[in-house]
Protein backbone atom coordinates (compact mmCIF):
# COMPACT_ATOMS: atom_id res chain seq x y z
CA UNK A 1 0.00 0.00 0.00
CA UNK A 2 1.11 3.59 -0.84
CA UNK A 3 0.59 6.69 1.61
CA UNK A 4 1.40 10.19 0.65
CA UNK A 5 3.38 12.33 2.79
CA UNK A 6 3.26 16.11 3.32
CA UNK A 7 5.36 18.36 1.21
CA UNK A 8 7.24 20.73 3.25
CA UNK A 9 9.97 22.87 3.00
CA UNK A 10 13.01 20.38 1.87
CA UNK A 11 10.97 18.13 0.58
CA UNK A 12 14.00 16.10 -1.01
CA UNK A 13 15.90 16.45 2.14
CA UNK A 14 12.63 15.50 4.27
CA UNK A 15 10.52 12.06 4.19
CA UNK A 16 12.09 11.10 0.45
CA UNK A 17 15.05 9.83 0.25
CA UNK A 18 16.37 11.63 -2.94
CA UNK A 19 20.59 10.86 -3.52
CA UNK A 20 22.04 14.06 -4.24
CA UNK A 21 25.76 14.43 -5.72
CA UNK A 22 28.18 16.66 -3.15
CA UNK A 23 29.89 19.93 -4.51
CA UNK A 24 32.21 22.40 -2.36
CA UNK A 25 31.41 25.62 -4.36
CA UNK A 26 34.69 27.72 -3.84
CA UNK A 27 34.38 31.52 -4.67
CA UNK A 28 35.91 34.99 -3.72
CA UNK A 29 34.15 38.29 -2.64
CA UNK A 30 34.89 41.41 -4.55
CA UNK A 31 37.60 41.62 -1.77
CA UNK A 32 39.52 38.53 -2.85
CA UNK A 33 38.46 36.44 0.56
CA UNK A 34 37.82 33.08 -0.20
CA UNK A 35 34.32 31.43 0.47
CA UNK A 36 33.39 27.33 0.37
CA UNK A 37 30.53 26.16 0.32
CA UNK A 38 29.20 22.62 -0.41
CA UNK A 39 25.78 22.19 -2.07
CA UNK A 40 24.28 19.37 -4.11
CA UNK A 41 21.51 21.39 -6.24
CA UNK A 42 24.04 21.50 -8.92
CA UNK A 43 24.07 19.10 -12.25
CA UNK A 44 24.75 19.70 -15.98
CA UNK A 45 22.78 22.25 -18.34
CA UNK A 46 24.17 21.84 -21.43
CA UNK A 47 25.93 18.79 -22.33
CA UNK A 48 27.35 19.99 -25.61
CA UNK A 49 31.02 20.52 -26.17
CA UNK A 50 31.10 23.86 -27.98
CA UNK A 51 29.28 25.35 -24.63
CA UNK A 52 29.49 23.28 -21.45
CA UNK A 53 27.46 24.35 -19.15
CA UNK A 54 26.08 24.15 -15.32
CA UNK A 55 23.05 24.50 -13.40
CA UNK A 56 23.08 25.65 -9.88
CA UNK A 57 20.24 26.34 -7.46
CA UNK A 58 20.81 28.56 -4.01
CA UNK A 59 19.70 30.73 -1.73
CA UNK A 60 20.33 33.77 -3.42
CA UNK A 61 20.82 35.99 -0.10
CA UNK A 62 24.11 33.34 0.54
CA UNK A 63 27.22 34.23 0.57
CA UNK A 64 28.01 31.90 -2.66
CA UNK A 65 25.79 33.63 -4.38
CA UNK A 66 26.48 37.13 -3.93
CA UNK A 67 30.17 36.11 -4.64
CA UNK A 68 29.47 34.80 -7.77
CA UNK A 69 27.26 37.61 -9.16
CA UNK A 70 30.01 40.10 -7.70
CA UNK A 71 32.95 38.13 -9.58
CA UNK A 72 31.35 36.02 -12.04
CA UNK A 73 33.43 33.11 -11.19
CA UNK A 74 33.32 30.36 -8.91
CA UNK A 75 34.80 26.66 -8.74
CA UNK A 76 32.93 23.22 -8.19
CA UNK A 77 35.09 20.69 -6.33
CA UNK A 78 33.68 17.33 -5.65
CA UNK A 79 35.25 15.78 -2.36
CA UNK A 80 35.81 12.23 -1.27
CA UNK A 81 33.47 10.22 0.81
CA UNK A 82 36.48 10.44 4.30
CA UNK A 83 36.26 13.88 3.76
CA UNK A 84 32.95 14.52 5.84
CA UNK A 85 34.62 16.15 8.62
CA UNK A 86 36.14 18.71 5.92
CA UNK A 87 32.41 18.76 4.44
CA UNK A 88 30.56 19.46 7.51
CA UNK A 89 32.92 22.17 8.65
CA UNK A 90 32.31 24.52 5.37
CA UNK A 91 29.04 24.01 6.17
CA UNK A 92 28.40 25.69 9.75
CA UNK A 93 27.03 29.38 8.71
CA UNK A 94 30.22 31.43 9.31
CA UNK A 95 30.06 35.11 8.95
CA UNK A 96 30.29 36.63 5.32
CA UNK A 97 34.07 37.60 4.87
CA UNK A 98 34.83 34.54 6.63
CA UNK A 99 37.41 31.85 4.70
CA UNK A 100 35.89 28.52 6.13
CA UNK A 101 38.95 26.75 4.51
CA UNK A 102 41.11 28.08 7.36
CA UNK A 103 39.03 25.73 9.53
CA UNK A 104 39.53 22.54 7.59
CA UNK A 105 42.61 20.85 6.90
CA UNK A 106 42.09 21.46 2.91
CA UNK A 107 44.72 23.52 1.06
CA UNK A 108 44.11 25.69 -2.36
CA UNK A 109 45.82 25.61 -5.35
CA UNK A 110 45.08 28.14 -8.60
CA UNK A 111 42.43 27.14 -10.53
CA UNK A 112 43.43 26.91 -15.02
CA UNK A 113 41.18 29.18 -15.59
CA UNK A 114 39.76 31.23 -13.02
CA UNK A 115 40.86 33.26 -9.93
CA UNK A 116 39.15 31.24 -7.61
CA UNK A 117 40.72 28.52 -5.91
CA UNK A 118 40.56 25.12 -6.59
CA UNK A 119 40.64 22.88 -3.24
CA UNK A 120 43.94 20.58 -3.93
CA UNK A 121 42.41 17.53 -2.09
CA UNK A 122 39.31 17.25 -4.22
CA UNK A 123 39.61 14.71 -6.98
CA UNK A 124 37.66 16.81 -9.24
CA UNK A 125 36.84 19.92 -10.23
CA UNK A 126 34.37 22.17 -13.00
CA UNK A 127 35.88 25.27 -13.50
CA UNK A 128 32.89 27.76 -13.84
CA UNK A 129 32.40 31.05 -15.91
CA UNK A 130 28.68 32.87 -14.98
CA UNK A 131 26.73 32.63 -18.24
CA UNK A 132 23.02 33.91 -16.73
CA UNK A 133 21.13 34.23 -13.51
CA UNK A 134 17.41 34.64 -12.23
CA UNK A 135 16.22 35.70 -8.41
CA UNK A 136 12.76 33.72 -7.90
CA UNK A 137 10.52 34.63 -5.18
CA UNK A 138 11.96 35.72 -1.49
CA UNK A 139 15.09 32.74 -1.33
CA UNK A 140 15.82 30.88 -4.16
CA UNK A 141 18.43 31.49 -6.95
CA UNK A 142 19.42 30.18 -10.32
CA UNK A 143 22.96 29.87 -11.93
CA UNK A 144 23.61 29.11 -15.34
CA UNK A 145 27.39 28.63 -16.34
CA UNK A 146 29.52 28.19 -18.76
CA UNK A 147 32.26 25.95 -17.89
CA UNK A 148 36.10 26.26 -18.47
CA UNK A 149 37.63 23.66 -17.44
CA UNK A 150 37.31 20.16 -15.96
CA UNK A 151 40.13 19.17 -14.27
CA UNK A 152 40.91 15.87 -12.46
CA UNK A 153 43.97 14.07 -9.85
CA UNK A 154 46.19 12.91 -13.24
CA UNK A 155 46.11 8.90 -12.06
CA UNK A 156 42.27 9.21 -12.41
CA UNK A 157 42.45 10.47 -16.10
CA UNK A 158 43.18 7.15 -17.64
CA UNK A 159 41.59 4.26 -15.78
CA UNK A 160 38.09 3.06 -16.90
CA UNK A 161 35.31 4.37 -15.73
CA UNK A 162 34.55 1.40 -12.94
CA UNK A 163 38.10 1.97 -11.46
CA UNK A 164 37.93 5.61 -11.62
CA UNK A 165 34.43 5.52 -9.70
CA UNK A 166 35.93 3.00 -7.62
CA UNK A 167 39.05 5.17 -6.68
CA UNK A 168 36.84 8.82 -6.44
CA UNK A 169 34.59 7.53 -3.56
CA UNK A 170 32.57 10.11 -3.74
CA UNK A 171 29.86 11.16 -1.47
CA UNK A 172 26.27 11.76 -1.73
CA UNK A 173 23.63 13.45 0.62
CA UNK A 174 20.82 11.27 1.83
CA UNK A 175 18.79 14.37 3.20
CA UNK A 176 18.55 15.68 7.62
CA UNK A 177 16.10 14.93 10.20
CA UNK A 178 14.93 18.47 11.62
CA UNK A 179 17.78 20.16 10.12
CA UNK A 180 20.06 19.14 12.44
CA UNK A 181 21.37 15.25 11.90
CA UNK A 182 22.68 14.90 8.14
CA UNK A 183 22.68 11.59 6.26
CA UNK A 184 25.77 10.92 3.85
CA UNK A 185 26.34 8.00 1.70
CA UNK A 186 29.12 7.09 -0.55
CA UNK A 187 29.92 5.70 -4.34
CA UNK A 188 32.58 3.66 -3.53
CA UNK A 189 31.46 0.64 -5.99
CA UNK A 190 29.53 1.05 -9.38
CA UNK A 191 27.27 -1.68 -11.61
CA UNK A 192 27.30 -1.53 -15.63
CA UNK A 193 25.10 -2.67 -18.41
CA UNK A 194 24.45 -2.23 -22.01
CA UNK A 195 20.92 -1.15 -23.54
CA UNK A 196 19.54 -3.58 -25.65
CA UNK A 197 18.16 -3.21 -28.66
CA UNK A 198 14.12 -2.45 -28.82
CA UNK A 199 12.47 -5.79 -28.88
CA UNK A 200 11.83 -6.97 -32.86
CA UNK A 201 8.28 -6.33 -32.95
CA UNK A 202 8.93 -2.20 -32.11
CA UNK A 203 11.77 -1.84 -34.69
CA UNK A 204 9.49 -0.18 -37.59
CA UNK A 205 8.46 2.70 -35.41
CA UNK A 206 11.74 2.93 -33.66
CA UNK A 207 11.57 6.95 -35.57
CA UNK A 208 9.36 9.02 -37.63
CA UNK A 209 10.57 11.03 -40.33
CA UNK A 210 8.47 14.24 -42.03
CA UNK A 211 10.52 14.78 -44.86
CA UNK A 212 11.69 12.60 -47.52
CA UNK A 213 14.69 10.67 -47.08
CA UNK A 214 16.31 9.10 -50.15
CA UNK A 215 17.90 5.11 -49.42
CA UNK A 216 21.47 5.89 -48.84
CA UNK A 217 20.25 8.85 -46.30
CA UNK A 218 18.33 5.84 -44.50
CA UNK A 219 20.74 3.34 -44.78
CA UNK A 220 23.58 6.16 -43.09
CA UNK A 221 20.79 6.58 -40.91
CA UNK A 222 20.34 3.34 -39.42
CA UNK A 223 23.98 2.89 -38.46
CA UNK A 224 23.12 5.90 -35.39
CA UNK A 225 22.25 4.13 -32.43
CA UNK A 226 18.46 3.41 -32.16
CA UNK A 227 18.10 5.54 -29.12
CA UNK A 228 19.22 8.44 -30.33
CA UNK A 229 18.02 7.77 -33.98
CA UNK A 230 14.80 9.78 -33.47
CA UNK A 231 16.66 13.22 -32.05
CA UNK A 232 19.09 13.25 -34.87
CA UNK A 233 16.72 12.94 -37.38
CA UNK A 234 15.27 16.02 -35.70
CA UNK A 235 17.50 17.56 -35.68
CA UNK A 236 19.05 17.05 -39.25
CA UNK A 237 15.20 17.87 -40.67
CA UNK A 238 14.83 20.98 -38.52
CA UNK A 239 17.96 22.56 -40.36
CA UNK A 240 16.84 21.14 -44.08
CA UNK A 241 13.42 23.29 -43.35
CA UNK A 242 15.34 25.87 -42.14
CA UNK A 243 17.34 25.94 -45.46
CA UNK A 244 13.89 25.40 -47.41
CA UNK A 245 14.36 21.62 -47.98
CA UNK A 246 11.87 19.23 -48.15
CA UNK A 247 14.15 16.25 -49.01
CA UNK A 248 17.10 14.61 -46.96
CA UNK A 249 19.55 12.89 -49.65
CA UNK A 250 23.21 11.18 -48.46
CA UNK A 251 25.51 14.41 -49.19
CA UNK A 252 23.20 16.26 -47.10
CA UNK A 253 22.75 13.89 -44.15
CA UNK A 254 26.27 13.63 -43.85
CA UNK A 255 26.46 17.54 -43.64
CA UNK A 256 24.34 17.97 -41.06
CA UNK A 257 25.68 15.16 -39.41
CA UNK A 258 29.44 16.31 -39.16
CA UNK A 259 28.04 19.17 -38.42
CA UNK A 260 25.40 18.83 -35.42
CA UNK A 261 27.33 15.74 -34.40
CA UNK A 262 30.58 16.38 -33.85
CA UNK A 263 33.28 13.30 -34.34
CA UNK A 264 33.48 13.50 -30.21
CA UNK A 265 29.80 12.88 -30.15
CA UNK A 266 30.45 10.04 -32.70
CA UNK A 267 33.01 8.48 -31.13
CA UNK A 268 31.29 8.28 -27.64
CA UNK A 269 28.20 6.72 -29.31
CA UNK A 270 30.22 4.14 -32.20
CA UNK A 271 33.51 3.11 -30.57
Amino acid sequence: MKQTVPIRTFWYADKLVMPLPIGIITTINSDGIVNAAPYSLISPYDVSGKRPQMMMALRRRSHTFKNILATGEFVVNFPRADQYEQINEAFRFYPEGVNELEYTSYTTIDSKKVAVPSIKECPQQIECKLADHSEMGNNQGIIIADILEIVMDSELVDLGRGERIEKLNLPVYLGDERRRLFFYGSLPTSTSFDIDPVPREHEDIQYQTRLSWDVEAIEGLEQVPDFVRQIVVDTIEEAAAKDGLDQVNQALFIKLLKKYAPPDVLERFLS
